[in-house]
């Protein structure tokens, strides 16, 4: 019976440091910039122990509005900070669902500054092509495809 009552004191124990932890880091990482209107509120989180250089010691999203775009963007810092050191905007979700990797305002539902892997990209088009059997142009279609489809196994070997 002991026993059963000092686990359950200990998951009690366990559940009011956590709330406090978490009451804690709410508490200090969340601000907001009145100097500069278009970024809204700020989430900081630092990470003392990355001391050199380009290592991304504080991480800040912003929720950004302006010449920013109607935004939630990452950035990284280093300790160097925006003087010449690591000050970089890594990541941006706009308020319209475009996702941004190492862009500042992307155009498109997914833009990536820099290279992309993948282990399998699906390609899904709304309009299917029909062509019919007897058509004088199916055999050029056939090759054309024939030819994409070589050029895309080709790029998925590299």
């Amino acid at each position: 019976m002991q026993t059963q009552s000092f686990i359950a004191l200990r998951k009690i124990a366990l559940s009011v440091f956590l709330l406090l932890i978490s009451i804690s880091l709410f508490a200090q990482a969340l601000t907001s910039s009145i100097t500069d209107t278009d970024i809204g509120g700020t989430v900081n989180i630092l990470n003392p122990a990355k001391t050199a250089d380009g290592a991304a010691s504080a991480w800040k999203i912003y929720n950004m509005s302006g010449i920013y775009g109607n935004s939630l963007q990452f950035w990284a810092y280093d300790n160097l900070s925006c003087g010449n050191g690591l000050c970089s905007n890594r990541f941006t979700l706009m308020d319209n669902g475009n996702v941004g990797i190492g862009v500042l305002r992307p155009n498109e539902k997914l833009a990536v500054n820099g290279t992309i892997r993948a282990k399998e990209i699906k390609v899904e088009t709304i309009k299917r092509i029909n062509i019919c059997r007897k058509c004088p142009r199916r055999k050029k279609y056939k090759q054309a495809v024939l030819h994409w489809v070589k050029w895309l196994s080709y790029s998925k070997k590299r």
